[in-house]
């Protein structure tokens, strides 16, 4: 008969253990950090969908915006407002001359003072009704082709982790900037959003974020936390 006593190093493995434990408390936001900016990817793919009239990977589908609402996000933008600039100069030339005192005075070969000033308000009458007809065409564009939530873009961009400066010391965008993001790391926690001051009315139409989180969207974050603990691991144990 043979026996074979194995040793359990328990003293070294307890040692071991605890300073695995240390370096994931001392790295924990790291982890949190990481795992906030799958979360984050996944919302960002999610709002890509819904504004584009589908259905997110949260599940989500946005109600539609209204006609006028799209019209009125086109009277907001420049070629617009030209347009409507341009149209009321020309209604003020048509009024001018539609005003003015005609000249009864005619000679052979030319046209009456009359008949000039009519030819001239039917030209600017013309003009004035092809640019009625390119902002009805910029309305029937944005009918057509506009996405949900995406007007400025600025809600959309807000949703961003922030990024990592030449000192390697992450920095969230200013306030004031496009990104006025929401990424804040506290410990082993973080918190994501969308941080414009429109977003909470917004989401109480259009939800940006589901109830619970999707299951693709918990397998991602398992995967990612998964992989930061195992790189935890290995730079205490080794390989």
């Amino acid at each position: 008969m043979i026996y074979w006593n194995i040793g359990y190093p328990v003293a070294q493995v307890r040692k071991m253990t605890e300073a695995i434990a240390n370096k994931m408390r001392e790295r924990i936001s790291e982890g949190a950090m990481a795992v906030g900016i799958s979360v984050l990817g996944n919302a960002q793919q999610a709002y890509e969908a819904k504004s584009r009239h589908g259905t997110g990977s949260d599940g989500i589908t946005w109600k539609e915006l209204k006609p006028e609402t799209l019209e009125a996000r086109v009277r907001r933008r420049a070629p617009s407002r030209r347009i409507v600039e341009r149209r009321a100069e020309l209604a003020a030339e048509i009024r001018n001359l539609t005003h003015s005192p005609g000249k009864a005075k005619t000679s052979k070969g030319r046209i009456s003072e009359a008949a000039r000033i009519a030819t001239k308000i039917k030209t600017l009458r013309q003009k004035r009704d092809d640019l009625k007809k390119q902002h009805e065409a910029l309305v029937a564009a944005e009918i057509g082709n506009h996405q949900i939530g995406v007007d400025t873009g600025l809600q959309r961009a807000s949703a961003s982790p922030g990024f990592s400066d030449p000192h390697g010391i992450w920095s969230k965008s200013p306030v004031d900037s496009l990104g006025q993001n929401l990424f804040v790391v506290n410990g082993g926690e973080v918190a994501i959003g969308y941080h414009r001051d429109y977003s909470a009315a917004f989401d109480a139409v259009r939800p940006l974020f589901p109830d619970t989180l999707p299951t693709e969207w918990r397998a991602d974050a398992e995967e990612i936390a998964h992989e930061w603990a195992s790189e935890v691991i290995r730079s205490v144990a080794g390989p």
